[in-house]
């Protein structure tokens, strides 16, 4: 799966039975649940500003809320925010259980 900007996917194990979907960019990494709309578990972010990307994650990940909605978001420019579009600019293949 291409997610665009030196993005990747990749599903693993959590632990016995979970699996997750990591999405990995060139500095940040999130993990999704794929069995419930894709919402954001997890995320991590490396560099000068990152900061600045964490309240827009936390806000979604407080809400259950997927990922899509971070990817379809507007962010200001030029701000290290702007980012996350990369990030979730394709929708990952979930396989199938």
């Amino acid at each position: 799966v291409s997610l665009g900007a030196g993005a990747g996917l990749l599903f693993t194990r959590w632990g016995a039975s979970f699996l997750v979907a990591v999405l990995a960019g060139p500095s940040e990494r999130v993990v999704l649940d794929p069995h419930f709309d894709l919402r954001v578990l997890g995320f991590t972010a490396f560099g000068v500003e990152a900061g600045e990307v964490m309240p827009a994650v936390q806000v979604v990940m407080a809400a259950g809320l997927p990922y899509t909605l971070l990817r379809d978001m507007v962010l200001a420019h030029p701000t290290m925010a702007e980012g996350l579009g990369d990030l979730f600019a394709a929708p990952p293949a979930v396989p199938a259980r």
